[in-house]
């Protein structure tokens, strides 16, 4: 594992002294396949599924606390958009897959972590194949946005806390078209 992290550290050495994520990968990652690295997260893509494997990100107490006075970066200036950094075209969703889907666009690495950053930081959390996943509209605007809150409240109390977030297959049973526990 080791050998994996080293070789991490040397590909994206020039981000190292930006990116407070990299502390993250001091501790591994869960896989090592398809991965993207963003100004304030790193990412690891399912080609298949069209959206990320997980996503990881670092909160710290001072992060938030210096810059959210200074930040001029907003959400309203982003958009949905399909731009992954290497992922290769077929393999990326679009905002087509969500057109009358009934799923929301749900951020793994939340736009509210990163709004203190720069702009192209809080803008790349809108790339759908990178940070995205469909999620029940009810589940994003709720349960994930308190988990989000959560969050950002452990990293004022403590110096740094290092989020991984996936998503969540639950199965379905076609034959009852009911979830399976």
């Amino acid at each position: 594992m080791s050998n994996v992290i080293d070789r991490l550290k040397i590909k994206t050495s020039s981000r190292l002294p930006k990116s407070p994520y990299f502390k993250l990968i001091e501790y591994g990652l869960p896989s090592t396949e398809n991965l993207e690295y963003y100004e304030e997260f790193v990412t690891s893509v399912d080609y298949a599924r069209r959206i990320p494997r997980w996503v990881g990100y670092s909160l710290s107490r001072d992060y938030l606390s210096r810059c959210s006075f200074q930040s001029t970066s907003t959400r309203t200036k982003s958009e949905f958009k399909s731009h992954c950094q290497s992922t290769p075209k077929q393999f990326q969703a679009t905002n087509q897959d969500y057109l009358d889907s009934g799923w929301s666009r749900g951020h793994l690495a939340p736009a509210g972590d990163h709004k203190y950053g720069t702009q192209q930081g809080i803008n790349e959390t809108f790339i759908l194949s990178a940070n995205i996943v469909p999620q029940n509209l009810d589940n994003n605007g709720n349960y994930w946005c308190r988990f989000e809150w959560f969050v950002r409240e452990l990293a004022r109390k403590f110096d740094f806390v290092h989020i991984i977030t996936g998503p969540l297959f639950i199965p379905y049973d076609k034959k009852t078209s009911k979830k399976q526990k």
